[in-house]
C-alpha cells in the first residue's frame, strides 16, 4: 500500500478518512512529543494529510 503521509510503500499500516497510514508514520505520530525539534515538522505534515482530505469532501 502506498502511505499518503511519507509518500512510500508499505506493507501493514492503518486506513485512516479512506487514505492509507504505515505503521511507522502510525508510531511516529502517537509517540513525538512537542520537546522533539522533528514536532513542527510532524505536525504540519499531519495538518497537510487533514487538510487534503476535506478537500475531497
Amino acid at each position: 500500500m502506498y502511505c499518503t503521509f511519507c509518500n512510500s510503500f508499505r506493507k501493514k499500516g492503518i486506513w485512516l478518512l479512506g487514505r492509507f497510514l504505515c505503521r511507522e508514520c502510525e508510531k511516529e505520530l502517537t509517540s513525538i512529543r512537542p520537546v522533539n525539534p522533528a514536532y513542527p515538522f510532524i505536525v504540519k505534515r499531519f495538518r497537510n494529510f487533514f487538510l487534503k482530505q476535506r478537500q475531497l469532501w
